[in-house]
């Protein structure tokens, strides 16, 4: 099935405190990249997030 050009929506997700969350992403091409934000902020690739207190904090 052929990939949607460009940005995607962004999409809520809800977990429950202290659940792993594992986010994927499939590229069309070895030379596309994803971007990952939070609250309109692009994360790190290697950025290690971890819920706690009703918000999301970044390591």
């Amino acid at each position: 099935r052929p990939l949607p050009a460009g940005p995607l929506t962004p999409k809520n997700v809800t977990v429950v405190a202290g659940t792993d969350l594992v986010l994927t992403c499939r590229l069309g091409s070895n030379l596309a990249r994803a971007l990952w934000t939070f609250e309109g902020r692009a994360l790190a690739a290697e950025q290690v997030l971890v819920l706690g207190e009703a918000r999301l904090r970044a390591l």
